[in-house]
């Protein structure tokens, strides 16, 4: 079984907007990438990874922290 890794609030919030920032950069590149021919493949592949980097940090987004004290 895999190790469990936990983050911090803060670091969950730099790792979203991380995911954000690149999934954004992505559409941007996808737009350019529709005018040009040839490149449904490279589309497909660009618009699946930016679908999911908006779903995990979504997910970031939506955890609550935790503390135990």
């Amino acid at each position: 079984m895999g190790a469990v890794i936990t983050l911090t609030q803060a670091e969950r919030d730099r790792f979203a907007a991380y995911l954000e920032h690149e999934a954004h950069c992505d559409d941007g590149i996808m737009e350019q990438m529709q005018k040009l021919p040839g490149m449904a493949p490279m589309l497909a592949k660009l618009r699946a990874e930016s679908l999911a980097a908006k779903v995990i940090a979504a997910k970031l987004r939506s955890i609550e922290s935790e503390e135990i004290g």
